[in-house]
């Protein structure tokens, strides 16, 4: 009998739900809800609406869309605070009354997401709520904790409680991302990367069990190249992506690469890092998913978290490599030195772009 045998012969009555926002939360939530938790009715509840044609209907019987209140509030006065109660209300109606709810996030301090914990209590016969937390990536690697600004900003969130019961912030301190709250009692993690958080609360989870692609012998012949907007969000300029850029063209004319392909990040509409001769990757199914499936013989980028998740996936057999990571504008912060120690330690190849502008 399994340690999670005990929730199957219980009398309660348990829901678990899953808040996600991006292909690699869905693919998490589907991990935990087919090998990690055994609640009788698990619901995905999503909050971008990019993610719509991802969620396979034939797995989850209970969906629901719940706009993310800051960039879709409903019109009219106080848009934004009438979206978070329609959100609540929503969801407990589709919840109904249990005694016990698994609240799955990969963060807790964002309002879209933190005022469910008390509204789900008021309206759903108060349950007990044990908050749980997705792998988010990057994200996960070190501890962010809240500067005191943010810390006071939740009581002034919890002020909203005045004006409606169901708006009632759930405060905590520590790291933002929720891992130190009391109510976080598990915190799901990708293996073999290092965590910060507290080991009692740490359950690690695959995405995989057994990938298909496999290195194909001798030089690179189906590379992927994975986007990022890093001139858009001010971490380069622009002839510093033209100079990794040259640099990925340069490694593979080097490897006498035949096919190419370019995955756009979705916030990457100017394509920063496509290379010439490369096609743009179209897919129906998340990137990650899309990897297990695909044999690529090598996969590039510079910082993306889909460069980790590769090395995961498939170890020394597809080698994954880093351009340029050393120019980007934070590169001597703490959280980006740790992330290329991370790299180096798991395996990728540092391709560390010259001081001064290639030429060609």
């Amino acid at each position: 009998m399994s340690a999670k045998d005990p929730e199957k012969f219980s009398t309660k009555k348990m829901v678990s739900i899953y808040c996600v926002a991006s292909p690699l939360h869905y693919l998490c939530a589907s991990q935990i809800r087919e090998h990690h938790d055994t609640c009788e009715r698990q619901i995905i509840l999503y909050y971008r609406s990019g993610l719509t044609s991802l969620i396979d209907i034939k797995i989850w019987k209970e969906i629901i869309y719940a706009p993310w209140p800051r960039f879709e509030p409903l019109p009219g006065l106080f848009g934004k605070q009438r979206r978070l109660i329609s959100n609540i209300k929503n969801l407990a109606a589709l919840v109904g009354q249990v005694d016990e709810v698994h609240f799955h996030s990969p963060v807790f301090d964002t309002e879209a997401i933190n005022y469910y914990l008390h509204g789900l209590r008021v309206l759903c016969g108060n349950p007990d709520i044990k908050a749980r937390i997705l792998p988010d990536g990057v994200m996960n690697l070190s501890s962010r904790p809240m500067p005191l600004s943010k810390r006071l900003g939740q009581y002034l969130r919890k002020l909203r409680r005045l004006t409606s019961p169901l708006l009632n912030y759930w405060c905590f301190s520590g790291d933002r991302i929720g891992s130190d709250a009391s109510f976080v009692d598990r915190i799901y993690t990708l293996p073999d990367l290092p965590s910060p958080y507290a080991k009692h609360k740490v359950h690690p989870i695959r995405l995989w069990d057994n990938p298909s692609g496999l290195q194909q012998k001798g030089r690179a012949s189906k590379v992927l190249i994975v986007g990022q907007p890093l001139c858009g969000i001010g971490l380069l300029d622009a002839r510093q992506v033209r100079q990794i850029s040259m640099m990925i063209a340069d490694w593979l004319k080097a490897q006498g690469v035949q096919e190419v392909y370019y995955k756009p990040h979705p916030r990457d509409p100017e394509h920063e890092f496509q290379v010439a001769g490369s096609q743009v990757l179209e897919i129906t199914v998340p990137l990650e998913q899309h990897l297990l499936q695909a044999p690529y013989s090598a996969i590039v980028g510079v910082d993306s978290t889909t460069l980790l998740l590769a090395k995961q996936m498939f170890g020394a057999r597809i080698p994954v490599h880093s351009f340029g990571m050393n120019l980007l504008k934070n590169a001597t912060s703490e959280s980006l030195v740790q992330l290329r120690q991370i790299m180096k330690n798991t395996g990728i190849v540092m391709h560390d772009a010259p001081s001064s502008p290639l030429t060609h």
